[in-house]
């Protein structure tokens, strides 16, 4: 598998797969080749050291709103949340609009759409996130032959007009005055890189590519973020032990009475080592398409315990499925798969076994920004609440209950679980 990832040239993506999801432009997954490198080069700085700390700093603001919107609810001494999924899902677009776009939103959206659109941003970005597969399957005119399919086209048209405003006055900031968001980031990496391309060159980065870069950072990091804090969450509320585990070595870094840093939240290396583990076992994305562009032939072994090598040649053009959730809970590379056990991130362990960010040239640029995403919710929660699976009735057992806010189903694009409902109980 090593050598299938990291050899771009003999097994490259298959393109066509993704052509659909070019809704705003070419973009970073559906280029290949030249172009590729084009789009790799000006997108990949814009996730920086100094985005990524705006990540957490955005991360803690949200959180802390969240938390004061359930004290404003009620007694937030005691907490029940009918779905987690919800939660995490518009903390990560919450996180994504402010770190990616400078646009701050509230948890609530009160606010009203400017002349000539039909959305707030906020609810266009709503839109958009959660109508992916409608807008790819439908076009303008069947989408709007009904209220739905109206909304999800006009959220679409409003969300590109949005982005394009946001564009244009970013690029009337002076270079020095902009921010640590990725719009900003790509805007500053794609002028240095038009400002040094030949003229005749076969590829550009304007604005449909700046747009298109954008929406697929959108389309890959949201669901994917929000889905594995959920299950993240549902894992912790199913193992106490974890949960106290994870707050004793966050205690460890951080001081009573304070809230924790960027520093201390990059240190914690418990909280990370959970995070992965509930990537393994519920990786958002199941399988990993490739195809053979050339025969070739690579070597194997056997899965008897002798480790016997075995020559397996691929035929040019066939098509390959990287199968994540086989690879993670495979014997050979994990003692226990089935069991939920995060000390096995906390030492060494088979990084090629571990697929859940991809791996190769074509790895996930986002892969740091998910993960300090992630880290910072499960911080500033973990610090502030014990919390656990909400039983349906008295009768129901806590084996029952940890069973049940388990389950998983297919959400639009990722594994997510089917309903989580957490009791939050003040420390």
């Amino acid at each position: 598998m090593q050598e299938i990832t990291s050899n771009r040239v003999a097994f490259p993506k298959p393109i066509e797969v993704y052509k659909p999801i070019n809704i705003y432009g070419t973009n970073v997954v559906t280029s290949e080749n030249e172009e590729w490198k084009l789009h790799r080069r000006i997108t990949a700085p814009s996730f920086s050291e100094r985005n990524n700390r705006l990540v957490c700093q955005e991360g803690m603001r949200i959180a802390s709103e969240l938390f004061a919107l359930w004290a404003n609810h009620g007694n937030d001494s005691r907490v029940e949340i009918e779905d987690a999924v919800e939660t995490t899902a518009q903390f990560a677009l919450m996180v994504i609009a402010a770190a990616g776009f400078g646009a701050r939103f509230s948890w609530d959206d009160d606010q009203k759409p400017p002349p000539g659109y039909t959305f707030t941003f906020q609810k266009a970005l709503n839109v958009v996130m959660s109508n992916i597969v409608f807008r790819i399957a439908f076009s303008d005119r069947v989408l709007g032959l009904w209220q739905k399919g109206r909304d999800v086209r006009d959220g679409f048209r409003d969300f590109r007009h949005y982005m394009l405003d946001m564009i244009e006055a970013r690029k009337r900031e002076a270079p020095a005055d902009r921010r640590a968001d990725l719009l900003s980031n790509l805007i500053s990496a794609s002028d240095l890189e038009n400002s040094t391309v030949e003229k005749n060159s076969q590829y550009s980065f304007g604005n449909e590519e700046l747009i298109g870069n954008v929406f697929i950072f959108l389309f890959a990091g949201h669901e994917t973020t929000a889905h594995s804090l959920a299950f993240t969450l549902a894992l912790v509320a199913a193992h106490q032990d974890v949960q106290e585990k994870l707050y004793q070595s966050l205690r460890d870094l951080v001081p009573h009475g304070e809230q924790a840093t960027y520093a201390e939240i990059v240190r914690w290396s418990y909280g990370l080592a959970v995070i992965y583990e509930a990537l393994r076992l519920y990786s958002p994305v199941p399988t990993y398409p490739k195809y053979a562009a050339e025969e070739y032939t690579v070597v194997t072994y056997s899965n008897d315990g002798q480790n016997t090598p075995r020559t397996v040649t691929i035929s040019k053009g066939a098509r390959i499925m990287i199968d994540i959730a086989g690879l993670h809970y495979n014997p050979k590379y994990w003692t226990d798969p089935h069991e939920f056990r995060p000390e096995r991130f906390m030492g060494d362990y088979n990084r090629d076994a571990f697929f859940s960010f991809a791996a190769g040239p074509r790895s996930c640029m986002g892969r740091r920004f998910s993960e300090i995403e992630a880290l910072t919710f499960l911080a500033v929660l973990v610090l502030n609440y014990r919390f656990e699976g909400t039983p349906l009735h008295a009768k129901e057992t806590r084996e029952e209950i940890n069973e049940r806010i388990l389950r998983w189903r297919m959400g639009s694009l990722t594994l997510c679980p089917e309903k989580l409902p957490l009791t939050m109980v003040r420390r």
